[in-house]
């Protein structure tokens, strides 16, 4: 039965063992319990037990457990699918040896019950001579039939009850059914996704002297009868926990017929544009689903990532646990982090220099100061053809170079009622598009509601300048109405991002965008345009124009800097809204934290307590027990809020705000916007302020582990999600760099007067004109550069073609075989093995 999904045979000319490197020879040999003596140059494989089999072996021959050359033969077979866990000789596995279950991955379904669940039985039946009233739980009539259906298609189901303090006072207790799936059905279920490219593993590469070399081998498709020669995950298991978690959602969901899932719904049960899960919250069959973190390798990353500050980030680990598109997520942030630390320590010598300046002239402008503002701008090309070719690099890594995601109609989409069907002519399916007219409307609104936010944002910053000038000439000390004016100003900017983000989704869900995809670049365009104008603008304002301000030369409003001089305080406002606006994104996690540490610690509480119908107990009700390790985790998951892959908010028919389809959850893209806008202040015044790149790093570092901490433990466990780079960031990105060109060329023309100590018989024309040479020649290094990032580099492409190349070799000798004489069998273990 296992062979039933074996791909079709290919027909190439099969190499002999001795043709194979050496490597290949050694893996070839121990996986199916050979070595091969050298005598003759490997052309005849002498029949003995490899050396981590030989003490099996011989204690079985000594104590008569073998009687002939067949017997040695089947241990030789039994014992193949051992390996060296997927490490260098003398590395220890990352997780200790675990058993049942914890060696297996959990997908949670949590359903809710009503308080007849422990009177009633499954299906009750009135005695007519009693006048006892017959206990209907409703609540387990809708929950055992899913239950039964999980465990008819092979799954593992454990039923576990919450604990009274989940409950609450008023709230029925929740079921919760932790589903997983052995491994010989994980094999079964993984070679079909397979052929739809849904899951990949690495062949397993060893040495010339029999170690295996970790993430050394090439990525193909799961085929069932080669799994001794793939590479194990870090976590001991031929799947890690997120390949078993979307093995089990694919069986789920019923997405292939092969894969003989459960079948919970019929597909055309569901309505348009829900899954089957999707669907069994919607029609209230369940309260909500989640895949569960995986307890020991979750520890260890919070040991190697989360809390460990001064060592490399886990990226293999990272994405084998969470999926390349996190993994990318932590690779941009820490390519960024050391970046940082090259301007960061440039600054504090700038920074020095103006420091002396000011004790000496009593400005802060220097001969260093244009040549930083450079310095800066040169930064910003090479940081961001630098991880173009970093994520190139990973393309090539993870075999993401081919990679094209899948695009589902969102829900939201499929349902509107300015969505209609057509029939494609081509593939003869229906598709769906929205509304051409409606869409255009909602486009030309959005665009007159972005612009009218942006005047709004420049009135508001003319006012705060008109009050921050009056304060000044009221008190007579600039810097207090400087840092006046930088605290308003921040709080503004960080109110109009919030009104923002509510008007831009509102227009968004009216614009009716087919998918995540476009749903997303059409919300974050709106964010990233007003939010440039709502950051910076007060900044370029008071930089540039605010000594030379009148309304269309009939208003003049008195806005300029003190004495005229803006660049002895524009560092100071720069660095009091950068610190600000940090402030208030962490305000969420920091008020917990500080409520923490002055509030006098709660009495433990006693060990929560569940009801166990397993026990022995004979009367109605059960008996209470302890939680476990994995009804905890359910729990803390629970009430934790889901980490979408999509931005997208959906709400069940009741209006929930928790579970699958609750509240509006955090997305990846969140967290690259806030990152990405906290950037463009030293892309953009890092000149003005040269504390600016140490304050970023130092946030950065903070914000770096405090994300990690945030994936691992304050959201439910993030869904495995593949990418081959970070999509619409990278052009926003660049926006920044060629704005961050124009910024500190413009800077050295109009704001500091650090060109004179070069060039001191120059007029205000000339040095305007030796600016805009220095930037064009900056846009020019900009198109050099990033053509040359734009090719991998040459080391990186060869190891690609070589793995390739290694994996087409093994393929063409492991997965041809001779047809006569030749029987197939599976181990004690599961894997499959021929023999004749």
């Amino acid at each position: 039965a296992m062979s039933i999904y074996r791909r079709p045979r290919r027909a190439p000319q099969r190499r002999e063992l001795h043709e194979l490197p050496k490597g290949l020879q050694l893996m070839y040999s121990e996986a199916n319990g050979y070595v091969d003596d050298d005598t003759d140059n490997g052309k005849n494989l002498t029949v003995k037990p490899a050396e981590h089999l030989e003490p099996k072996f011989k204690a079985l021959k000594g104590n008569g457990g073998l009687s002939s050359g067949k017997d040695e033969e089947k241990l030789l077979l039994q014992t193949s699918s051992l390996n060296y866990g997927g490490y260098q000789a003398g590395e220890t596995s990352q997780m200790p040896p675990t058993l049942f279950p914890g060696s297996l991955a959990s997908y949670v379904l949590v359903f809710q019950m009503d308080e007849e669940w422990h009177d009633a039985s499954l299906y009750p039946r009135k005695d007519p001579d009693s006048k006892k009233k017959v206990e209907i739980s409703y609540g387990k009539q809708n929950m055992q039939p899913l239950v039964d259906k999980l465990r008819s298609s092979d799954m593992i189901v454990r039923e576990m009850y919450s604990s009274e303090q989940l409950d609450g006072e008023g709230n029925m207790p929740y079921m919760f059914a932790f589903v997983s799936i052995g491994e010989k059905r994980q094999m079964t279920v993984a070679e079909v996704m397979g052929e739809h490219n849904l899951i990949r593993v690495r062949m397993r590469k060893m040495d010339d002297i029999g170690n295996e070399i970790k993430n050394g081998g090439a990525w193909t498709s799961f085929v069932q009868h080669l799994a001794p020669y793939f590479e194990k995950s870090s976590e001991g298991t031929l799947f890690s926990s997120a390949q078993q978690q979307q093995i089990m959602e694919f069986m789920m969901h019923d997405t292939d017929e092969r894969a003989m899932g459960p079948q919970l719904l019929q597909k055309e049960s569901c309505e348009a544009g829900n899954n089957v899960l999707q669907q069994l919250v919607w029609d209230q069959r369940i309260v909500a689903y989640f895949p569960l973190h995986h307890a020991a390798k979750r520890k260890w990353l919070k040991q190697h990532w989360a809390d460990s500050f001064f060592t490399r980030q886990p990226i293999e680990d990272i994405r084998e646990y969470f999926g390349e598109e996190i993994a990318l997520f932590f690779v941009w942030f820490g390519y960024l982090c050391t970046m940082l630390w090259i301007p960061a320590f440039m600054g504090l010598w700038v920074l020095s220099m103006q420091g002396i300046a000011l004790e000496s002239s009593g400005s802060v402008d220097n001969p260093y100061n244009p040549l930083y503002a450079i310095f800066i701008a040169v930064w910003a090309i090479m940081f961001a053809g630098g991880f173009k070719r970093l994520t190139l690099v990973y393309q090539h890594e993870w075999d993401t170079v081919d990679f094209e995601p899948v695009k589902p109609d969102r829900r939201d989409f499929v349902q509107c009622p300015n969505t209609y069907k057509t029939l494609n002519t081509i593939n003869k399916k229906e598709e769906y598009y929205p509304d051409p007219l409606l869409r255009i409307l909602w486009l030309v609104a959005s665009t007159v509601v972005c612009t009218i936010m942006v005047i709004v944002n420049m009135v508001l910053v003319l006012m705060v300048k008109v009050v921050m000038n009056m304060l000044i000439q009221l008190l007579g000390l600039p810097h207090v109405g400087i840092l006046f004016g930088a605290i308003v100003q921040g709080l503004l900017i960080y109110g109009l991002r919030q009104v923002g983000a509510i008007v831009f989704r509102f227009l968004n869900d009216k614009e009716n965008w087919k998918d995540h995809n476009q749903y997303a670049r059409a919300f974050y365009s709106k964010m990233f345009a007003f939010g440039f104008i709502n950051s910076y603008f007060a900044l370029f304002f008071f930089s540039f124009i605010s000594n030379d301000f009148t309304f269309f030369g009939l208003l003049t409003l008195d806005v300029s800097c003190p004495d005229n001089d803006c660049i002895n305080y524009v560092g100071l406002m720069t660095v009091v809204i950068f610190i600000e606006g940090c402030i208030l994104h962490y305000l969420p996690s920091i008020i917990p934290f500080v409520t923490k540490c002055f509030t006098k610690e709660p009495v433990e509480p006693p060990p929560m307590e569940v009801y166990d119908e397993d026990s022995a107990c004979t009367c109605t009700k059960c008996v209470p027990r302890l939680l476990n390790d994995d009804e905890k985790a359910a729990e803390e998951a629970f009430a934790l809020n889901s980490f979408a892959s999509e931005l997208t908010k959906e709400k069940d028919k009741n209006e929930k705000e928790k579970g699958a389809l609750g509240q509006q959850l955090l997305t990846l893209d969140d967290f690259y916007f806030s990152n990405i806008m906290e950037l463009g202040y030293l892309l953009l015044f890092g000149a003005t302020c040269p504390l600016l790149p140490m304050l970023l790093l130092i946030f950065n570092m903070l914000e770096l582990r405090s994300a990690a901490g945030e994936f691992l433990f304050s959201f439910q466990r993030a869904r495995y999600v593949c990418a081959k780079d970070i999509g619409f960031w990278e052009i926003v990105i660049d926006i920044l760099v060629v704005m961050a060109i124009l910024t500190q060329t413009s800077y050295c023309a109009f704001i500091s007067n650090g060109l004179y100590y070069y060039f001191p018989y120059m007029t205000q024309v000339d040095k305007t004109f030796y600016a805009v040479i220095i930037e064009h020649v900056l846009l020019f290094f900009k198109i050099l550069y990033d053509g040359a990032t734009a090719h991998v580099p040459g080391d990186v492409s060869l190891a690609y073609k070589v793995r390739n190349h290694e994996l087409k070799i093994s393929l063409d000798h492991f997965d041809t075989k001779d047809d006569d004489n030749v029987k197939f069998y599976t181990d004690e273990e599961g894997f499959p093995y021929y023999g004749n």
